[in-house]
C-alpha cells in the first residue's frame, strides 16, 4: 500500500469489510447485486500497513463451482427440477455471507447474510472457521438480519429473526455476549410479512418497520422464483411502525405514510416518546434497479432521505419529517457512544450525486441542519465507518471509507476528519475493489 499524509497515532487496528465480489462462477451467473458471491477484505493499520482479501468458501460458492444454482437467494432464481421441488418444497437457503461482518467472540468476527447461516471468521487469515451455532429452541431455519445491535445496558446483542410458514412471525431476541442462547423478547405474528433489513433499538424499546413491501409465505412453496420476486409493493394497505416494549413484549402499532427502508440511522428514548431516525425511499423500486441488466446501464443514485419518526405515547400515528435536505444511504453514527441515545451527528454516502456518477461522504449536523461533504471526481466511495478518538469527546474521531477509481485498477482507503470531512491520509492499492455493503473497525489490543 502507498500512504499519503499521516495516520493518527491512535488509529491502530483492523477495518474488515464484505460485499458482493463475483457475479459469475463458471456457467452460473447471479441476477442481482445483492446475490454476488461475497468477498472479505481487511486494511490493517499500525506500525505495518497491510491489505488482505479472501473469497469465503461457502456452500453456495461451492455449488456454483459445480454448475448448480439450487440454493435460495435474495433475487436470483433457483434451477431445481420438478421432482426436487416436490420432494423439498422449500429450497436450502444461501450461506453467501456478503452483507456484514462484525467483531464477535473468542477473537473471531462474524460474517453474515440475511439467512439462518452466519459464519465465524478468523480476522488474521479471513478464512471461515465454522457456522455459528446456537444453544436454544428457536427454529434452525429462522432467517436473521445482518444488522445485529449491541445493547450496552444489558451487555447483549439484539437482533430480529423471521420465520415463514403457516404461523409466520418476526422474533425479537437478545443474546448475552459470549452466550449461544437467544432469549425471545417478543414474537409478532404476520399474515403478510414485511421485508426487514434492520430495526431500531433503544434501552426500553425496539421499533420494527412494517413497510408495505410484503410477502405471502405460501407463494414460496414449490417455487424456483427468488425470495424478492414474491414480494409485492402494496402502499394502499398502509405502513406501520411497531414499538415493542422490551420488558413486556407489548406491541404498539403506529400508522405512518408509506415508505421503504433498508437502514436505520439511530433510535433513542425521549421521555415517554421513542424517536426513530432512518433513511427512507418513497417506494421499493430500488430493489428492481439493482438487477444486473439495470446496473449495466447505470448504478442508481441514492434517493433515500434521512427521516425522523416520533412515536408519542397515546397517539396512533407517526409523521415522518426530514432530518436534512440530502439523499443518502449507508448511515453511520458514533455507535460506541451514541447508539440508542440522543445524538448530534450522522454520516452517510450520497451515491451518484454528480450527474449519476461518483459518490460523496456526508456529515449531517442534526442540531443546526448543516451538511458537510467530501468527494473526489472519478472515485466511488462506499459506506463511511466512524472511529472515535479514544480520548476525545463523543462524535470526535475519523471516518474511514473505501473508494474505487472508475476505470482503473486502484482503490483507496481515505481517512477523514469526522467533523470537517477533510482528508487526513489516503492508502492506495492496485486492486479495483467492488462497491461493498458493510464492515467495522476493531482497535488493536
Amino acid at each position: 500500500m502507498r500512504l499519503e499524509g499521516a495516520l493518527p497515532e491512535w488509529l491502530r487496528g483492523r477495518l474488515i469489510r464484505t460485499g458482493p465480489g463475483l457475479f459469475r462462477v463458471g456457467d452460473v451467473e447471479v441476477e442481482h447485486w445483492f446475490d454476488g458471491y461475497g468477498i472479505l477484505y481487511a486494511f490493517e493499520l499500525g506500525d505495518r500497513l497491510r491489505f488482505k482479501q479472501r473469497l469465503p468458501r461457502t456452500r453456495a460458492l461451492e455449488a456454483a463451482e459445480r454448475g448448480k444454482r439450487n440454493v435460495a437467494t435474495f433475487a436470483s432464481d433457483t434451477k431445481r427440477s420438478l421432482f426436487a421441488r416436490i420432494f423439498k418444497p422449500v429450497p436450502e437457503i444461501t450461506d453467501n455471507v456478503n452483507v456484514n461482518v462484525v467483531p464477535w467472540r473468542d477473537g473471531a468476527w462474524l460474517a453474515m447474510t440475511e439467512s439462518p447461516h452466519h459464519y465465524l471468521v478468523d480476522p488474521e487469515t479471513l478464512e471461515l472457521r465454522e457456522r455459528e451455532r446456537f444453544d436454544d429452541r428457536l427454529p434452525a431455519t429462522m432467517g436473521m438480519t445482518a444488522h445485529p445491535q449491541l445493547d450496552h445496558t444489558r451487555s447483549a446483542v439484539v437482533n430480529l429473526g423471521t420465520t415463514l410458514g403457516p404461523k409466520s412471525a418476526i422474533v425479537l431476541y437478545r443474546q448475552a455476549l459470549g452466550s449461544r442462547a437467544r432469549v425471545v423478547e417478543a414474537r409478532i405474528p404476520f399474515k403478510r410479512v414485511p421485508y426487514v433489513h434492520s430495526f431500531g433499538l433503544s434501552p426500553k424499546y425496539a421499533v420494527i418497520m412494517d413497510h408495505p413491501f410484503r410477502v405471502n409465505p405460501a407463494s414460496m412453496l414449490f417455487s424456483n422464483r427468488a425470495f424478492a420476486k414474491h414480494f409485492r409493493w402494496e402502499p394502499e394497505k398502509g405502513a406501520r411502525l411497531l414499538r415493542v416494549d422490551r420488558e413486556t413484549g407489548e406491541v404498539t402499532p403506529y400508522d405512518c405514510p408509506p415508505f421503504f427502508c433498508f437502514h436505520v440511522i439511530n433510535q433513542f428514548d425521549d421521555g415517554d416518546d421513542v424517536v426513530l431516525d432512518f433513511v427512507g425511499f418513497d417506494d421499493a423500486t430500488i430493489v428492481d434497479q439493482l438487477y444486473l441488466p439495470e446496473l449495466d446501464r447505470q448504478f442508481p443514485p441514492a434517493t433515500a432521505r434521512p427521516l425522523r419518526a416520533r412515536l408519542r405515547k397515546g397517539h396512533a400515528r407517526a409523521e415522518l419529517e426530514p432530518l436534512a435536505d440530502v439523499r443518502m444511504e449507508f448511515p453511520q453514527v458514533d455507535y460506541a457512544r451514541r447508539h440508542g441515545r440522543r445524538y448530534a451527528r450522522a454520516w452517510g454516502t450520497a451515491i451518484g450525486h454528480r450527474d449519476g456518477k461518483d459518490s460523496a461522504i456526508l456529515r449531517i449536523d442534526l442540531e443546526h441542519g448543516d451538511v458537510a461533504m467530501h468527494d473526489e471526481p472519478g472515485v466511488v466511495f462506499g459506506e463511511p465507518v466512524f472511529v472515535g478518538h479514544p480520548d476525545g469527546a463523543p462524535e470526535e474521531g475519523v471516518i474511514l471509507t473505501v473508494g474505487t477509481r472508475e476505470g482503473r485498477d486502484e482503490s483507496i482507503l481515505r481517512v477523514l476528519d469526522a467533523e470537517r470531512l477533510e482528508p487526513i491520509a489516503t492508502l492506495s492499492i492496485d486492486i479495483a475493489l467492488p462497491l461493498g455493503f458493510h464492515g467495522n473497525f476493531a482497535r488493536a489490543r
